[in-house]
């Protein structure tokens, strides 16, 4: 069996915003977030039609404050990420991946600002 993998991006979101740890304001942030999915491509047999196999869609990326180390004190903790344009995403920080810029997992999805 021959397999292949792809990532498909669904959304992808750039620019300015703030984190936020429940009602507590933490840092301005610049932020790059996207909802992406693994796609397997199967191909079963030697000559055989290949076929998509869509895995678990995940939002993830990365977000950096000039504030040097400003969210590495919040790694493993639940935040809210507020986008420029009303969206909503909580997250969590991974990693410190240098400076002040953190690779971040999104929990849930987006949702608009009330």
């Amino acid at each position: 069996m021959d397999t292949k993998g792809a990532i498909r991006v669904y959304e992808r979101f750039e620019g300015q915003g703030k984190a936020y740890k429940g009602e507590q304001f933490i840092a301005e942030v610049y932020y790059l977030v996207k909802e992406v999915e693994e796609v397997l491509k199967i191909k079963p047999f030697e000559g055989g039609t290949s076929e998509e196999v869509a895995g678990q869609r995940n939002i993830c990326g990365i977000v950096r404050s000039p504030q040097a180390d400003v969210l590495s004190g919040y790694v493993g903790a639940r935040l809210t990420l507020h986008f420029q344009d009303g969206l909503m995403l909580d997250f969590t920080v991974s990693k410190k991946v240098g400076g002040e810029t953190c690779l971040i997992q999104g929990l849930g999805g987006f949702r608009k600002r009330c």
